[in-house]
């Protein structure tokens, strides 16, 4: 998949080619190219002074730093030497500037993850600091301040008086974008752990600035090669040691202060004199003969320039150290494992700024890692991620098989079972004469339904009507992989689980929409909007019923849900959760369009709903799919409610089985005990009674787990992401391990582990 280059979390025009399985990232390659700045060839056709210019539209969000690598570059190539009060000025400019750039990303990464006020108030900082610069530079953006042997303007007592305006005024919101930002508990579960960049990985790639420094490493160039007069102020270097995401963030909020510290002193020790030296290079300048090369420390990393010059009017190489092009070196090696939002996340940490980077028209290439390690697992090559693939793809279509005939197998059992219960229930003997006690009732009607006629009204939509039973049938099937039968018995192992099943439940009003709509008839069409009407309505409180339980457990797992869960009837979610069990069992009902609840669908009647004009094949699917879906719903809640395959005796998928085949025997029960409702009470039910009682459930439950539960109650549940049991990309790929299992393991050994 291609993230860029015209996609906003990409940071301009960088082309990043992810692999993807699922929505984890398996390989990532950037792609440079697509803006063609080519500055260094621009500096061999112009002179000395008139590339000058170029330096800030290098990295236009922190101009000041590339004009400081670039002159004084050139000034020690020419023996040059900087007035005292220039040198001042030039420190408190590039200070300045790198907090405009700390406030641009800051404000942008966090956009990134989703919280679009912070960008507000950054760029509102942001341009309070513009204004200041605007009175020695001219310029907002692209600032070209600094002039060879001083600068181009002088401070005057407004610069300095917004200055000092400034900086208390800036301390002051970084104590609210702590409150806000940094210890927000979203925050910090997106970034701590994420995104792990050690110092031996900073140091393959190259990588300088905060992201060396929030590996551990203690190196800025303002303290380990002083240039300027930086020796002269009192200021700390920002450095953690957590090598992720958020120690990234936190060593570039720290850096402002230490920042306004510098500038702080820088004002207060400025001497009066001269901004640029006597006899400074006019425009016509031409470089002496030799080579220099300079660094200076950058908002983004350690910026260094190489002038070679042969002594004409334009210098013969200019050689750009951008900060940003190493960094985003470590991107393809620190999101491998982790999942596309964390990626985008990692990416926007880095602080890339492509005009910098963007110099060549080929692909980055990383370098492979110098040792193995778990990000490794089962990568190797395409072939043997098809093998792979091609083995879980077997594995998919055998699971499928297996539910489909445990689908029809369910359906001949049922419809058995129920009209037998239905008999006892109406005190008459129900199917007997077709085997012993009619128990071959079931056989022959399939077989009459296979061999009937299949009738297709005039002017119906022919695609459609020939795809809603399909449609009905189908998702159903889906639904039933995630399901955990026994500890290990899951056709699809699925992390969010929860999420799937939800997701997948609104497809069977889609096909009853659809089976109305393509009938070309009013009885239809009124059927179908009925059975949406109370599908929809009825899906909001099972929905709320089993969130309750989520919020509960923990996790969106239904293995976990179901592990929760003890051996014991009275340590099942039923009796911790009776009001949402409640719910859910009415729901259930209306959801399968069972009675008393069954008006939309009115099977019984001359004109059956939305399957009036269906016969043969047709209408078996859809009668297929109501039983289908009754199975299923008694499975997720046995595993929500009854503790799935936990039992007393000893664990296993006959507990899962004995439990669902309960709850559908309640579904008969419910059906031939209570009469139909007229639609009107059907969804007053609803609207006026269930939906209120499970947001109230929802929000007790939630109150609970917050407040008691977890603190009291499962201390085991207070782990937190900041001492997490592995770090969040070992844990991811911990989980692909399902798929992608280590060299030399059996894949029955891998599953079953």
């Amino acid at each position: 998949m291609n993230l860029g280059p015209q996609h906003p979390s990409t940071h301009g025009v960088l082309r990043v080619i992810v692999e993807l399985f699922g929505e984890y990232v398996m390989r990532s390659e950037p792609v440079l190219g697509y803006l063609h700045r080519s500055h260094e060839k621009m500096a061999e056709h112009k002179t000395a002074y008139g590339f000058l210019p170029n330096m800030g539209r290098v990295d236009y969000l922190n101009a000041i730093g590339w004009n400081w690598a670039y002159t004084a570059a050139c000034e020690q190539l020419a023996g040059i030497v900087v007035p005292e009060r220039a040198e001042y000025l030039r420190v408190i400019a590039a200070e300045l500037n790198r907090i405009c750039s700390h406030l641009v990303w800051w404000g942008a990464f966090v956009l990134d993850l989703g919280a679009f006020t912070p960008i507000l108030y950054a760029f509102d900082d942001r341009e309070d600091l513009c204004d200041v610069l605007q009175r020695v530079t001219g310029s907002r953006l692209t600032m070209n301040y600094f002039r060879f042997g001083g600068v181009g303007a002088d401070g005057d007592e407004r610069f300095f008086s917004l200055i000092r305006d400034f900086l208390p005024r800036m301390r002051e919101r970084l104590k609210m974008y702590k409150a806000l930002v940094t210890d927000n508990v979203i925050l910090r579960r997106r970034l701590e752990g994420i995104g792990p960049m050690d110092v031996d990985m900073c140091r393959r790639y190259g990588a300088t600035g905060p992201i060396l420094r929030a590996a551990g490493l203690r190196r800025d160039v303002r303290k380990a090669i002083p240039y300027g007069i930086y020796d002269r102020f009192d200021y700390e270097i920002p450095v953690a040691e957590t090598n992720d995401n958020f120690g990234r963030y936190w060593v570039r909020m720290e850096e402002i202060s230490e920042s306004m510290k510098i500038v702080e002193q820088a004002i207060a020790q400025i001497p009066d004199g001269k901004i640029i030296m006597d006899k400074a290079p006019k425009p016509a300048w031409k470089l002496p003969a030799g080579e220099s090369v300079y660094s200076v420390e950058g908002a983004r990393g350690e910026i260094s320039v190489h002038v070679i010059s042969d002594g004409g009017k334009s210098p013969y190489r200019v050689k750009l150290r951008a900060p940003g092009f190493s960094n985003l070196s470590l991107f393809a090696e620190a999101a491998q494992g982790t999942l596309l939002a964390d990626a985008i996340a990692i990416l926007g940490s880095l602080d890339l700024v492509i005009p910098e980077i963007d110099r060549w028209t080929a692909g980055l290439r990383p370098a492979p890692p110098a040792r193995a390690s778990p990000a490794t697992i089962r990568q190797g090559t395409f072939m043997e991620l098809s093998k792979i693939s091609i083995v879980s793809l077997v594995e998919l279509i055998v699971a499928c098989l297996l539910v489909i005939c445990l689908m029809v197998l369910n359906a001949i059992v049922m419809v058995y079972a129920e009209r037998k219960g239905a008999g006892f229930i109406q005190r008459r003997p129900g199917p007997y004469e077709v085997g012993p006690r009619g128990i071959l009732q079931p056989v022959v009607d399939s077989m009459k339904l296979l061999g009937k006629q299949i009738f297709v009204p005039a002017n119906v939509d022919f695609f459609l009507f020939f795809l809603a039973p399909v449609l009905a049938f189908f998702p159903v099937l889906v639904l039933f992989l995630p399901i955990p039968f026994g500890p290990y018995l899951t056709a699809l192992k699925v992390p969010d689980g929860v999420v799937l099943i939800l997701a997948f439940a609104g497809f069977g009003l889609l096909a009853n929409l659809l089976a109305g709509y393509a009938s070309n008839n009013k009885y239809g069409v009124l059927g179908a909007g009925r059975s949406v009407a109370q599908g929809v309505a009825y899906e909001i409180p099972m929905i709320l019923a089993l969130l309750a339980v989520v919020f509960q457990t923990g996790s969106m797992n239904l293995s976990d849900i179901a592990e929760a869960q003890g051996s014991w009837p009275w340590s099942w979610n039923f009796l911790c959760q009776p009001v949402a069990f409640f719910i859910y069992l009415v729901t259930l009902v209306a959801e399968t369009n069972r009675a008393p609840f069954d008006l939309p669908e009115g099977e019984s009647e001359l004109t059956a709903g939305f399957h009036t004009e269906y016969s043969g094949m047709g209408f078996a699917l859809f009668f297929l799919a109501e039983y289908a879906n009754m199975l299923l719903v008694s499975f997720v809640c046995a595993t929500f409610f009854l503790g799935g395959y936990r039992g007393p005796i000893l664990d296993g998928f006959w507990w899962t089985f004995i439990k669902a085949y309960l709850v559908m025997c309640f579904i008969v029960w419910i059906r031939w005990t209570f009469p139909r409702v007229r639609f009107d009470q059907l969804l007053n039910i609803n609207w006026k009674w269930l939906l209120p009682l499970s947001i109230l459930n929802l929000w007790i439950t939630a109150i609970v787990v917050k407040l008691v539960w977890r603190r009291w109650a499962r201390p085991a549940l207070k782990t937190t992401r900041r001492e997490p049991p592995l770090p969040p990309r070992e844990r991811h790929l911990q989980r692909l391990s399902i798929w992608y299992p280590p060299s030399g393991t059996t894949w029955k050994a891998c599953t079953a582990c």
